[in-house]
């Protein structure tokens, strides 16, 4: 589960904070690169990885994603 605003949710396309831009830049690059590194590692240990963006929990979303998990889950 990513938020979106910290992880950068491709859904949501957060504008970077416009004070401070290069720090909070480089903070963000720095978690979506953790997360990327973290799914490898997760995925040579053999677990199967699915990231659920808060969005995806939100607006009315909660069972489509759940459906989506079931049936990944199920392959």
């Amino acid at each position: 589960m990513n938020g979106c605003f910290w992880h950068r949710c491709p859904y949501c396309n957060y504008e970077l904070p416009t004070h401070n831009t290069q720090f909070w830049e480089n903070k963000f690059n720095k978690n979506v690169v953790r997360d990327k590194e973290k799914i490898k590692q997760l995925k040579r240990m053999g677990w199967k990885v699915f990231t659920v963006w808060e969005c995806q929990l939100k607006k009315k979303k909660l069972e489509k994603t759940l459906n989506s998990i079931i049936r990944k889950i199920e392959l």
